[in-house]
């Protein structure tokens, strides 16, 4: 409640004795309330010592939380849940970091980017980043920080380490491709990690020095910038329509209890995502055979836009039936939700253009979705 005046009080006090103002701009953040939203006091006993949690979840947690729960004009609620999944988070970025200098190995030398030697995720991976440092920049000099930070965790976490990082073990395979899988891995891991610098200025700046090509300090970089020559919009919407059949097959297994490696046969309709695709497909899906058609094949599908994703396997068609009935249900659910969202006047007028639109393609691609199941179940 008082750090206001105290800025007030430097403030003038600086235009009094120096005539100049000591800064220009000021960022205060709300109140840190208990978990059940109450101020924290000494007659409530709710207070929370920082190094307690600094002991416990280490500093940048503790930072990384306050900073992205802090919404400008809003008081916030201490999570222990939050704070345990700001250590996570930073833990999984450690892993990054320590996969990809394992990968590169000893006395590897950074090497520039070869446009014409990258493969179609080595270009979806570099240009996703181009794009989360413009979200992310932009974020940030609005004061948006637990925004910006929305962007960097879901590259993070989606694109990079649940994605990219497992992709690419196929092209490190592949000695004409090796060198230049490295040189991307190099570059990502190394922008990831100066634009949390902000956040976790302790944890980076060890990853950082732990790094090839290094300065003395972190502190010595520059704030990631967009290079333009490193985005492929084609590459991004390709590298994300494998990445979800990858989630979408997965999770396909799992709603009908098969093993995770239990084989299966594919088919992409109208023709392949891009060269070399049914490699991944292989890998990562267990696919004993993955085929391309002109037309949709028999079985189970999943659409995406102009292409279809047909699963042919052994099962009980009642077995079948009933799964189909309870996505049936579940995609109605979610449409209901999406038209209500998009009907809402409230949420057109007040939420940011990219939820809206994020919100209409979720809509489109469900009602295809339905379209599908619908087909399938009429085929039972």
């Amino acid at each position: 409640d008082i750090i206001f005046f105290w800025v007030s009080r430097m403030y003038f006090q600086s235009l009094h004795f120096t005539g100049k103002a000591p800064f220009k701009k000021v960022v205060i953040h709300g109140l840190i309330r208990d978990e059940q939203g109450r101020k924290m006091s000494k007659s409530l006993g709710n207070g929370i010592d920082p190094l307690d949690i600094i002991d416990k979840y280490g500093v940048d947690a503790m930072r990384y939380f306050i900073t992205t729960n802090s919404t400008p004009g809003l008081d916030m609620r201490y999570s222990e849940t939050k704070l345990q999944s700001a250590e996570n988070y930073l833990n999984k970025i450690w892993n990054a970091c320590r996969y990809v200098e394992l990968t590169l190995g000893d006395g590897y030398a950074p090497t520039p980017i070869d446009v014409k030697k990258l493969g179609v995720l080595d270009k979806f991976i570099l240009s996703r980043l181009q794009s989360t440092i413009k979200k992310v920049t932009t974020k940030m000099e609005e004061y948006q920080f637990g925004a910006a930070s929305g962007y960097l965790y879901d590259f993070v976490y989606d694109d990079f380490c649940s994605f990219y990082l497992e992709m690419s073990k196929v092209s490190l395979s592949e000695e004409g491709q090796r060198e230049m899988v490295k040189a991307v891995l190099y570059k990502v891991i190394r922008q990831i990690i100066l634009l949390i610098y902000p956040y976790c200025p302790f944890v980076t700046e060890e990853m950082y020095l732990s790094l090839p090509g290094h300065k003395d300090s972190i502190m010595l970089e520059s704030y990631p910038e967009v290079d333009r020559s490193l985005l492929f919009p084609a590459a991004e919407r390709e590298g994300k329509l494998l990445s979800q059949m990858i989630k979408d097959v997965r999770g396909y297994k799992s709603s009908r209890k098969m093993a995770p490696n239990a084989p299966l046969d594919l088919c992409l309709s109208p023709s392949p995502l891009f060269k070399g695709v049914e490699v991944y497909l292989q890998r990562f899906l267990f696919a004993k055979k993955v085929s391309f058609a002109k037309e949709a094949g028999k079985g189970d599908c999943f659409v995406y836009g102009k292409y279809t994703l047909s699963i042919r396997e052994d099962i009980d068609p009642a077995q079948a039936k009933k799964a189909l009935e309870e996505e049936l249900s579940r995609l109605q659910s979610e449409i209901q939700r999406g038209e209500r969202m998009l009907s809402n006047p409230g949420f057109l007028s007040k939420a940011p253009k990219e939820k809206i639109d994020l919100e209409s393609e979720k809509l489109k691609t469900n009602r295809e979705k339905k379209e599908a199941v619908l087909s399938r179940l009429s085929e039972l």
